[in-house]
């Protein structure tokens, strides 16, 4: 908790600066860059996983492998580094517990890693959901995007957003190819970010759709994409 919470008090002082260095940060995505996805065997992640891999080949990228990491490997720190240290120059994009989230961006930081969008979900047995964003200028819309995309499915939800820089909005012109799940519509999202297709939209702080009572509600995952 104190790595995230650090995380976003910093990026909250310095505006558009995160704790890490702010050339990193603001990374353009590059289509050529090797997409790695990883793999833990989280509830929600084939879903996301699938959508991804579909939108990653329909926009033509071909450099895509999975990054199964065991429930072993995050009892050793060292071989979690040496799984990290092979990412190196690679675009990674993660559906993971939150506990774990936790783990990975501080072995991030420390390899002074570019995160490009990072999000908390939480939900309950009834389909309620509430989203927590940090966008950067390469996914801001994330939080309009998906509100749009859960309001068509018509299950309550919060969304809420603290985006890093400004950015020039674009129409957007996808929305009705995505799914009304907030896994498969990530999916989707994220491929777009993760090769440079995504339309930037100004983003608001909030988006909601019905009463979210958060204390039914139970962190399931956290999702980022990152530089390495």
């Amino acid at each position: 908790m104190t790595t995230r919470r650090n995380f976003l008090i910093g990026a909250s002082q310095v505006g558009a600066l995160a704790v890490m260095s702010p050339k990193l940060v603001f990374a353009t995505p590059l289509k050529q860059k090797p997409v790695r996805i990883l793999s833990t065997g989280l509830a929600g992640e084939q879903e996301f996983h699938s959508m991804l891999r579909a939108r990653l080949t329909h926009t033509g990228q071909v450099d895509i492998a999975s990054v199964p990491l065991d429930a072993a490997i995050w009892a050793s720190p060292a071989r979690l580094a040496q799984a990290m240290d092979a990412l190196n120059g690679t675009r990674l994009i993660a559906f993971v517990e939150p506990r774990n989230e936790l783990i990975l961006m501080q072995f991030l930081m420390d390899r002074g890693a570019a995160v490009l969008i990072q999000g908390e979900h939480a939900v309950d047995s009834k389909g309620v959901s509430r989203h927590d964003f940090l966008s950067t200028p390469s996914s801001a819309g994330i939080g309009g995007a998906l509100a749009d995309s859960l309001a068509k499915g018509g299950s309550p939800f919060s969304i809420s957003v603290r985006a890093l820089g400004s950015v020039t909005a674009h129409p957007r012109s996808n929305q009705s190819e995505v799914a009304t799940h907030w896994t498969t519509a990530l999916g989707t999202y994220y491929a777009d970010i993760a090769v440079g297709r995504w339309e930037p939209q100004a983003e608001v702080a909030s988006y909601g759709s019905g009463l979210i009572m958060a204390e039914r509600l139970d962190r399931v995952a956290s999702t980022f994409i990152a530089d390495l």
